[in-house]
C-alpha cells in the first residue's frame, strides 16, 4: 500500500509477496472487509481469519498481521498455527499496550511512540475518544504533521515535560485560536494523567503516546512506560500516586488553554 516501497518490486530478484490493508493480491496476505485472506503461489485463496481475532489496535497492527502472515507461511508455519498465533499473541511492553480500563475509561501506555508519526499511528488506532499525553524530550522533529493530524482526531491533549512549550507553539500555530479539542499543559505525567482523568468520560481511551523521547523526566521510555502503569493502578486512591524519577515534588503550574 505504500507507493514508494511498492517502486521497490522490479528490483526483487526472489519470490515475491505482497500484503495489503486495501486491495487483493496477487501473491501474499491482504485483508477482504474484516476477513484476513491469503493468496498462494497456485491462486488458490485461504481465509486465514477475522480482523477481530487480532487483540492489537490498530489499522498499522492489521498491516503488521498480514506481513507476519505471509513470512510464517512460508517458513512453513501450518494454518492452525498461524491462527493460534494470531489470536494468542500479547501485545508488547509500551507499544499500545493496554493498562487498565477504570470507571469505563481505557489506559493505554504507547511510551515506545518518541516520535510524530508513531504518536498519530497510535492516535489513529481508536474508533473512541481519545485523550492524548504527548510531550518529554524534544528531538528536534517536525510537529506541525502531527498537530494538523490532532484537529479532527483527538478529545483532548495534555502536553507535558520540556517540549510542552514546543508542542502547544505548534499545536496554536497550526490549529488557529480555536482549539477543536481541550487542551492544557503541565509538568509531570502525574499531572498529565490527573488532567486526562477530569476530562475523561465513559467510553474515553487515555493514550500515553509521546511523540518525543522522555531524557527530560527518565531514563528511557521503558521507564516512563512503567511509571504509567503504576499510577494508572494506583488511581483508586489519588493519595496513592507514586512519584516518577526526578519528577517527585516538581509540579510547576499548570497551564490551561
Amino acid at each position: 500500500d505504500d507507493e514508494v516501497v511498492r517502486a521497490f518490486a522490479p528490483a526483487c530478484r526472489g519470490s515475491l509477496y505482497w500484503f495489503s490493508r486495501r486491495q487483493e493480491v496477487a501473491q501474499g496476505a491482504w485483508l477482504r472487509g474484516t476477513e484476513l485472506m491469503y493468496t498462494d503461489e497456485s491462486g488458490r485463496i485461504e481465509v486465514v481469519g477475522q480482523r477481530s481475532d487480532i487483540p492489537l489496535a490498530g489499522d498499522h497492527n492489521v498491516e503488521n498481521v498480514l506481513a507476519a502472515i505471509v513470512v510464517a507461511r512460508q517458513g512453513g508455519a501450518s494454518w492452525d498455527g498461524i491462527r493460534r498465533g494470531i489470536r494468542e499473541f500479547v501485545a508488547v511492553p509500551h507499544r499500545l499496550e493496554w493498562v487498565a480500563d477504570v470507571a469505563d475509561v481505557s489506559f493505554y501506555n504507547d511510551s515506545i511512540a518518541t516520535s510524530p508519526a508513531r504518536s498519530m499511528a497510535g492516535a489513529a488506532s481508536f474508533q473512541r475518544p481519545v485523550i492524548l499525553l504527548a510531550g518529554g524530550y524534544d528531538k528536534q522533529l517536525n510537529y506541525e504533521q502531527w498537530a494538523h493530524y490532532l484537529k479532527g482526531a483527538i478529545k483532548g491533549l495534555v502536553l507535558l515535560g520540556q517540549s510542552g512549550p514546543l508542542l502547544e507553539s505548534a499545536v496554536k500555530r497550526i490549529c488557529g485560536p480555536d482549539l477543536p479539542f481541550a487542551m492544557a499543559r503541565v509538568q509531570t505525567l502525574e499531572q498529565a494523567l490527573m488532567q486526562a482523568i477530569s476530562w475523561a468520560a465513559a467510553g474515553d481511551v487515555v493514550l500515553l503516546s509521546p511523540a518525543c523521547a522522555s531524557f527530560d523526566q527518565y531514563k528511557n521510555y521503558e521507564e516512563r512506560g512503567e511509571h504509567f502503569r503504576r499510577l494508572v493502578k494506583a488511581m483508586g486512591s489519588p493519595a496513592a500516586l507514586p512519584a516518577g524519577p526526578r519528577s517527585a515534588g516538581d509540579h510547576g503550574e499548570q497551564n490551561r488553554i
